[in-house]
């Protein structure tokens, strides 16, 4: 019970320091997108099969997944790990960091412009066609059996084009 006692006192604290610094943070594991997230701060966010989700300057302290049939669209985000599609719908990102790696596999099309990728894009049989644009690399771009093809504009790539 003394324990109990002392987490609630404890997020309460961290609650209403974050409310008065003028941080907007979610303590969640993982938050589900279903519609909209704008300026907040979360662990790990998961889009789900079917559903659309829009990020407005989010920060993403760990990974987003994009599930089947899912759509993502996203502007001015930050993620400290990877964004991560397979199966889904669309993928749009735009001006937006990742620290770790996106990776979009099967059936996805995407549109990313201004998206600093600190570490690899991997793009994998993907049946609709792929665009970005202005987007600094500091790993490799690979992009393997992709049926309508991906279009590469004014990127910089530290690593390997394969």
């Amino acid at each position: 019970m003394l324990n109990l006692s002392r987490f609630l006192l404890a997020s309460i604290l961290t609650l209403t320091t974050s409310f008065f610094a003028g941080t907007n943070f979610v303590f969640v594991e993982e938050i589900t997108c279903q519609e909209m997230i704008g300026s907040v701060t979360v662990y790990n966010l998961r889009v789900p099969a079917g559903k659309t989700c829009r990020l407005n300057r989010t920060n993403v302290k760990g990974t987003v997944k994009v599930e089947e049939d899912a759509t993502l669209n996203a502007t001015e985000i930050q993620v400290r790990g990877n964004i991560q599609a397979k199966n889904s719908s669309v993928v749009n990102i735009a001006n937006s960091s990742v620290g770790g790696s996106l990776q979009l596999q099967q059936k996805n099309q995407a549109r990313v412009i201004g998206f600093k990728i600190n570490g690899d894009w991997q793009s994998e049989s993907n049946r609709r066609r792929l665009e970005a644009e202005r987007n600094p690399m500091g790993g490799s771009l690979q992009a393997f059996q992709n049926r309508q093809g991906i279009t590469i504009v004014s990127h910089r790539i530290d690593g390997n084009l394969q």
